[in-house]
């Protein structure tokens, strides 16, 4: 076995999980008291729902349930052995992979890569039977499974792949279609930090696919909507509702009202078997095919220092082909100024000179903030009678224009 200590080359002292049982009592009887399950376990920052990073306080009873959910609903047993690649303060790979592949008695292998051959190998050489991932990562393992072609069937996966888990962003259909095809079912799931982070999800007993799955039994999902509406937003009351935001009340009881009931922000339907259908998002955030999130008005902040620009609003935009079409893009819509228009010899000229100054000013963000797509257009901004930016309207300005870097 070799230790992070070993590979650091630091000579720290590193202790094996199988001789743990075998340590003896320390003097004076245990030093670690027993914990509640009402008591907080972990703090996760995240942009959860509102966009803005937030400590989401999660409690042992919290995780627990969904661990449970996940043993019970998936089947997982000793024999399994579930690949990690998403990061352990990642709460899907927590409770969803490391947690509950110990608590089945499970065998977990960690990669240390997330290059898509480096993953397909482990699969094939450490036998995998399950791993769960974000879209983006199974999309990647699709396109390298094409591009190598290096045998018929799931034998390309190994034999011993059993499932896949999916969560965090939506999921192109057709990434299930071709695992399907292979053999290997992938199993869809919804939730958020919040809620530990599992609401629902897909099943071998229960599955749908385009749908996100049946509430985890204990859970219960309302749509909140105007009667007779197709669609509103979801809300969720279950024992894996955090106990609130560390240190803000106020968010938390905006988040969570007086009856228990989380608020997402999603929008979404029930059909008539219960399955949780997620139709959009009450809010503006953009949410990457990698489960990054973005907060339009962080990047809008950023590009409102610059004189060359006469309006910009930031949004997502779904790519339209490539290797990540249907994923969202953070995309920008600028109206320049008039003196920047003046200043640039053609249209064409001008666009690189609005993509230029949009890479400058969100040069400080975080990568998966800066708008891959820039999309200038002329004239003000569609926007309500109050002054507010029509969303809907400025994407389709941006869906007519040419993509600019």
């Amino acid at each position: 076995v070799v230790t992070l200590g070993a590979r650091l080359g630091a000579g720290l002292p590193s202790l094996l999980l199988e001789d743990v049982a075998s340590l003896p009592e320390p003097a004076g009887g245990r030093v670690v008291a027993a914990r509640r399950g009402d008591e907080p376990a972990v703090v996760v920052w995240t942009a959860g729902t509102t966009g803005a990073p937030r400590g989401v306080t999660l409690s042992a009873a919290n995780i627990a349930y969904v661990v449970a959910a996940m043993v019970h609903g998936q089947r997982l047993c000793r024999d399994d052995r579930v690949l990690s690649v998403l990061p352990a303060h990642h709460m899907f790979e927590l409770s969803c992979g490391l947690l509950a592949a110990l608590a089945a008695g499970a065998s977990g292998v960690f990669a240390g890569t997330l290059m898509p051959h480096e993953i397909l190998r482990l699969i094939r050489e450490r036998r995998i039977t399950r791993m769960a991932a974000v879209p983006l990562l199974l999309k990647l393992l699709k396109n390298d499974l094409e591009a190598r072609r290096s045998g018929p069937g799931q034998g390309r996966l190994g034999r011993h792949l059993q499932a896949l888990y999916s969560g965090g962003a939506p999921l192109d259909p057709a990434v299930v279609d071709y695992f399907a095809a292979l053999g290997v079912p992938v199993y869809q799931g919804y939730g958020l930090t919040e809620t530990a982070p599992t609401v629902a999800m897909n099943t071998p007993a229960h599955n749908r696919v385009g749908s996100v799955g049946r509430a985890l039994p204990g859970t219960e999902i309302r749509i909140d909507g105007p009667a007779g509406a197709a669609q509103g937003e979801v809300l969720v009351r279950s024992p894996a509702v955090m106990l609130g935001y560390c240190n803000d009340g106020a968010l938390t009881r905006a988040t969570v009202d007086g009856h228990g009931w989380l608020h997402t922000g999603d929008l979404g339907r029930l059909d008539a078997d219960g399955f949780l259908w997620l139709t959009g998002r009450a809010k503006n955030l953009i949410v990457l095919d990698s489960g990054k999130k973005v907060q339009p008005e962080e990047v809008e902040a950023a590009l409102a220092a610059s004189p060359l620009f006469a309006e910009a609003c930031v949004l997502g935009l779904r790519a339209a082909d490539g290797p990540r079409a249907g994923a969202e893009q953070v995309c920008a819509v600028v109206v320049p100024a008039d003196a920047a228009a003046g200043g640039h010899p053609g249209w064409a000229a001008l666009e690189q000179a609005v993509a230029d100054e949009v890479a400058r000013l969100t040069r400080g963000l975080g990568g998966h903030k800066r708008p891959t797509v820039v999309k200038v257009v002329a004239g003000p901004l569609p926007k309500t009678a109050k002054g507010t930016v029509r969303h809907a309207e400025v994407a389709r300005l941006a869906q007519q224009r040419e993509r600019v870097g």
